[in-house]
């Protein structure tokens, strides 16, 4: 219920910025030799009968605009986990996961975008318990943003996809995350 409050909130305000302001502005997002810096921190709890699982996630992420409209960039992509049930001891782990990412930008209006980015990463997993495993993942994902610009800052609203394959033979099976997430960027013209 949070989420769709704050979702309601971010529109109507998008809404009441562009209802009120004094002249259009016209957006420099999206074009040639624009440099984006994002990043978010999540966390996430999980608790049901036979687990608990909280996790830290830390996730900057840097895109270039080669052309209009299209970027490329990279994340590198943490977190830390503590995990209370059978599987992993009670155990903690560390992950990295750095992903490329290719995108490509619509712009809906002067200062309104719509962003779709598949990306693709390599996952590191240290899992701290009696055996110390290590597990190594391909992931592959897919963000759809929309992008409000202020002036130089984005507010960010994200739906992403995830899925990870471990690809070593591991006990951990593969899974699949879906995420909404609100978030800031700036972005500059370096040229």
């Amino acid at each position: 219920m949070k989420k769709l409050n704050l979702l309601s909130f971010m529109l109507i305000f998008l809404f009441y910025h562009n209802l009120f302001a004094d002249e259009p502005y016209n957006s420099k997002f999206a074009q040639k030799d624009v440099l984006e810096i994002s990043g978010g921190i999540s966390v996430l709890s999980h608790i049901d009968d036979d687990s608990k699982v909280h996790r830290v996630s830390f996730s900057p992420a840097i895109d270039y605009y080669l052309i209009d409209n299209i970027h490329f960039g990279i994340s590198p992509a943490s977190y830390f986990t503590y995990n209370d049930y059978d599987k992993f001891e009670n155990s903690k782990t560390i992950g990295f996961r750095p992903n490329l990412i290719a995108g490509y930008t619509f712009k809906i209006d002067n200062n309104l975008f719509f962003d779709i980015s598949p990306s693709i990463g390599y996952g590191y997993l240290k899992v701290f318990n009696s055996d110390d495993d290590t597990h190594k993942s391909i992931s592959y994902g897919l963000d759809i943003s929309l992008k409000y610009d202020l002036d130089g800052a984005l507010i960010n609203l994200r739906l992403g996809q995830l899925y990870t394959d471990y690809i070593d033979n591991s006990s951990l099976d593969d899974y699949y995350d879906i995420s909404i997430g609100l978030g800031y960027s700036l972005y500059f013209d370096i040229n």
